[in-house]
């Protein structure tokens, strides 16, 4: 009985497990989600392909973070007031990144230091 009551309760588990993977396979991703506002406005929607012309104006100081493991960065579009979440993938700003990149690193640092001092 209680090998009975084990085998059963376990199937049961993956599948609850199974089923709640396939739920967020099958969600939408934050930057594919489509908002209700726009959809009626062609004008208003944005080409969320980016052409090389295209070129970010500056990374945001508090503009990482990594969402199922793809780094992304707020991103500041030249053209466009609001800013954008990109995956690094698709930056092609490898100077601008390497310097945030580095000043990120070394307010850091400067803050570990601080926090020794005052100990």
């Amino acid at each position: 009985m209680a090998k009975e009551y084990q085998a059963v309760e376990k199937a049961r588990r993956a599948s609850e497990h199974n089923d709640s993977l396939s739920r967020q396979e099958n969600a939408p991703l934050p930057q594919q989600r489509v908002n209700e506002s726009s959809e009626g406005n062609p004008e208003d929607a944005r080409d969320t392909d980016t052409s090389v012309s295209e070129s970010p104006k500056s990374l945001l100081e508090s503009g990482d973070r990594v969402w199922l493991s793809v780094r992304e960065f707020l991103l500041k579009w030249v053209g466009y007031d609001e800013p954008t979440w990109e995956p690094m993938t698709n930056l092609s700003c490898g100077g601008l990144l390497y310097d945030y990149l580095r000043e990120k690193r070394s307010s850091q640092r400067f803050q570990m230091v601080q926090v020794a001092d005052e100990n």
